[in-house]
């Protein structure tokens, strides 16, 4: 797993005051926008391309991110301090993940997933709330606009590494108040090809 030396940092400044770090929480949260955003960190296993300060083709701006060749169930990811996104929590019917995309190949696919914190406990199970997108719904070598309503993601259980096992969601729902990560997966297939990602925020209307 590859993460990145802003990421050790964002970590080492929250375990150093001692959960008296605060993170910028307010929407809209940048992500990346010509760079990772100063609210977050980032990091990815198994993406064999990642060039984050990509210049010569960008939706906007300087940067964009090109990626790709990444093998099944590998990842790209950013993450968040505790509790940054809680003021989602409950209104998430109007809160939006926005990222702009350049396609190459149709076949390309993500599972797009933000995903709760594991402790390896039952009472803490790192819910995966998803959306599956698919190049073949986009115009290929060219930018496209993505708008997702967290309203349409599906918690559908989690996966814990430091237990190695699967829970199906029950009666559990994904909780706001404890995502640690928002991943961009190669769940269900690899992606053997590369593509361009720019611009990615979470933003309320």
């Amino acid at each position: 797993m590859k993460i990145s030396k802003k990421l050790i940092a964002f970590i080492s400044a929250g375990l150093m005051l001692a959960g008296s770090f605060v993170f910028a929480s307010e929407l809209p949260l940048t992500l990346y926008d010509d760079a990772v955003g100063a609210s977050v960190g980032d990091g990815n296993w198994d993406v064999q391309l990642w060039i984050p300060n990509y210049d010569k083709d960008k939706s906007e701006g300087n940067c964009s991110i090109m990626t790709g060749l990444i093998g099944r169930y590998g990842a790209f990811a950013f993450y968040f301090g505790e509790g940054q996104l809680s003021e989602i929590k409950g209104k998430k019917d109007n809160v939006y993940l926005c990222f702009d995309v350049k396609f190459t190949k149709k076949n390309q696919q993500l599972q797009i997933r933000f995903v709760d914190t594991d402790d390896g406990t039952k009472k803490n199970i790192p819910w995966r709330l998803a959306y599956d997108l698919n190049a073949s719904d986009y115009k290929i070598d060219e930018w496209c606009k993505v708008e997702i309503p967290l309203s349409s993601m599906n918690c559908y259980g989690g996966w814990s590494n430091l237990t190695n096992t699967w829970t199906d969601i029950g009666s559990n729902e994904f909780d706001f108040t404890r995502v640690e990560k928002l991943e961009f997966a190669a769940e269900e297939a690899p992606v053997s090809s590369k593509f361009l990602i720019d611009n990615i925020r979470i933003i309320e209307k």
